[in-house]
């Protein structure tokens, strides 16, 4: 070994120990096991940047928490492999020749550049990011000329994966010629002035070597391109999961305000008619008894079906109305029953034959049959005037009873599942007040 391999092996053992830092760290926050951290941080010493090449090879997408770092730890193992090649192709460019220091300056050069770039340059926010490679290529491209020899041209292929390695795709396409032409336009023209080559020699040298660039330079891009789409498929991959996981969440808790709703509406409208059947039949208890066993027979039977209706609810069907016929008659025979049981009078209008939604149906069914309660339970009312029109581009519903009324009124959960079910297909409610003039609301719900 010469005096000037010397000095560039101490030289690049020294410049070395900048890839020991990020592995030993690396090592000493995922390894546990004090033994084996002692084992690789030996090994690391001895071995310089074989050890660290050994490391990264080991532990290669072990122990991550997310693609980014799966990419990153291969991107740091590329480069410890190239570097490592590196040093190995330009120990022998280093002769018995009288500017043999310069081609030394030269490989450093580039050498601490690549460096500089891997661990230091902030992406995007540094001018000297955009440099760096084109002066990289310079000084291997010139040390390469100055050995007076074709046999370490394959330097260049290093530096420039090398190069690639560490940029978007994107520059890496548009840079990757730049390093080809430099090369050919100063070895074309120093075959002309010193080896006296003919222009045949110089065609095929520049044909042969941009055939074999081309071929390695644009497997390694192909490569590198398909492992991007790769990362950025697993990324989006886990983005879509974790959504996907939100909005089952979402579902369910959307599915248990459903059932709530439902159930709400269904007990509601069953005990208030099962209330006024149990005060008639106590008020005629010792009047009448026949009236009082029948009041009891419907109080049965309301919560008979009642009990029905939540059973639906809770296995998350349609209410037994609407699913034996459509919206109107389900209504029918919603309001007969309520008139049958509350003894309250409805007069209603419902109007247009068009189609609607299996869903607005239940939510239009749902909100009339909690307003009913709502008035007959809350504002002690006894009749109710009820519009239901289906139009062209909505649906508009009307109901005001002669209720007790009042000025200011609390939001319960009937009222909010109302305003929910509305919601929940876009449209639009009013609700309005007054004491002694009843209780009035309106619904539009677009279609």
């Amino acid at each position: 070994m010469t005096v000037d391999q010397l000095q560039l092996l101490i030289m690049y053992l020294g410049i070395n120990l900048w890839l020991l830092i990020p592995a030993m760290s690396h090592c000493n926050k995922i390894e546990k096991r004090p033994f084996v951290k002692l084992f690789w941080f030996v090994m690391m010493i001895l071995l310089n940047i074989l050890g660290v090449l050994l490391y990264w090879l080991s532990h290669n997408s072990k122990n991550l928490k997310s693609s980014k770092d799966d990419f990153k730890m291969e991107q740091d193992l590329l480069f410890t492999g190239l570097v490592m090649a590196y040093e190995l192709l330009s120990f022998p460019m280093i002769v018995s020749l009288e500017n043999n220091k310069l081609i030394m300056m030269c490989l450093l050069a580039s050498l601490i550049l690549g460096f500089i770039n891997h661990f230091l340059i902030v992406r995007e926010a540094s001018l000297l990011y955009l440099f760096i490679p084109f002066i990289q290529v310079a000084c291997i491209v010139s040390a390469n000329i100055l050995t007076v020899s074709n046999d370490y041209r394959i330097i260049i292929l290093v530096v420039v994966i090398s190069i690639l390695n560490e940029y978007p795709v994107d520059f890496s396409k548009k840079f990757a010629f730049f390093p080809l032409f430099l090369y050919m336009a100063i070895t074309s023209s120093v075959m002309f002035l010193r080896d006296q080559a003919t222009y045949m020699e110089t065609l095929i040298f520049v044909i042969r070597n941009s055939i074999t660039y081309i071929v390695v330079v644009g497997a390694f891009y192909l490569g590198r391109k398909h492992i991007l789409l790769n990362k950025k498929l697993q990324i989006m991959t886990k983005e879509l999961r974790e959504k996907n996981q939100k909005i089952e969440e979402i579902s369910l808790l959307k599915e248990r305000s459903r059932m709530a709703r439902e159930i709400h509406d269904t007990l509601g409208h069953t005990l208030t008619g099962a209330i006024i059947q149990l005060e008639a039949a106590k008020k005629l208890i010792y009047i009448d008894q026949d009236k009082t066993l029948l009041a009891i027979e419907k109080t049965q039977q309301i919560t008979r079906d009642g009990f029905l209706e939540v059973k639906r609810a809770i296995h998350a069907l349609r209410p037994v109305l609407i699913e034996d016929g459509n919206l109107k008659d389900a209504l029918e025979a919603l309001f007969e029953k309520v008139e049958n049981d509350c003894h309250v009078v409805i007069d209603r209008h419902i109007k247009g034959d068009g189609p609607i939604e299996a869903a607005s149906k239940v939510s239009l069914y749902r909100i009339i049959q909690e307003s009913i309660t709502n008035s007959i339970r809350h504002g002690q009312a006894s009749r109710i005037d009820l519009s239901l029109e289906n139009k062209d581009e909505h649906i508009e519903l009307t109901m005001h009873d002669n209720g007790l009324g009042c000025e200011t009124f609390q939001e319960g959960n009937g009222l909010k599942g109302i305003r929910e079910r509305v919601y929940s297909h876009q449209g639009r409610l009013d609700i309005k007040s007054k004491v002694n003039e009843g209780f009035h609301l309106r619904v539009f719900i677009p279609k």
